[in-house]
C-alpha cells in the first residue's frame, strides 16, 4: 500500500535479519497500536525512492518501515524509544515488551532489567573494540 497523505516513517529497519523476518519491527507496531497510535509496516516500493537508505559494503539490504500520523509522529518517537527496551526470552528467543514480566510465547518469568542489559552489552562492545 503506498504512503499515504499525512503519513510519516518512524522507524526502520532490515526486513531480514539473518535471512529471518525482522519481528522486532511488528513489536514496534504492536507497541505503537497499544498507545492508541495507527501503524502500519512499509516497503521502500510502498514508500518511494526518497526515503531509500545509502548502501553501504554491508550487501543486499531491504528496508522496511513503520509509518505513523504526522499528528501523532511525537508520541510514537516516544514509543519507538520505549521498544528499545523489549528483551528477548532465553527460552524462545520470542520479544518480551517492556513491563512484561513472562515472554509471551512460551511463559517463562523474565525479570531482568533492561537498564542492566544495555549495561552489559555496552561493556561488552566497549572490550571488544577496544581488543582489535
Amino acid at each position: 500500500m503506498p504512503l499515504l497523505p499525512g503519513e510519516v516513517v518512524v522507524s526502520s529497519g532490515p526486513a531480514l535479519v539473518n535471512g529471518v523476518r525482522n519481528k522486532f519491527l511488528d513489536i514496534v507496531v504492536e507497541m505503537l497500536r497499544d498507545a492508541d497510535i495507527p501503524a502500519r509496516l512499509a516497503t521502500l516500493s510502498d514508500i518511494g525512492s526518497e526515503h531509500q537508505p545509502e548502501r553501504d559494503s554491508h550487501g543486499d539490504f531491504e528496508p522496511c518501515f513503520v509509518l505513523v500520523p504526522e499528528a501523532a509522529l511525537e508520541r510514537a518517537r516516544y514509543v519507538n524509544l520505549m521498544a528499545e527496551d523489549c528483551r528477548i526470552c532465553v527460552q524462545c528467543e520470542a520479544y518480551i515488551k517492556p513491563g512484561l514480566k513472562n515472554c509471551p510465547g512460551c511463559g517463562v518469568r523474565d525479570e531482568r532489567n533492561p537498564a542492566e542489559i544495555h549495561a552489559a552489552y555496552n561493556a561488552a562492545m566497549t572490550k571488544h573494540f577496544s581488543e582489535k
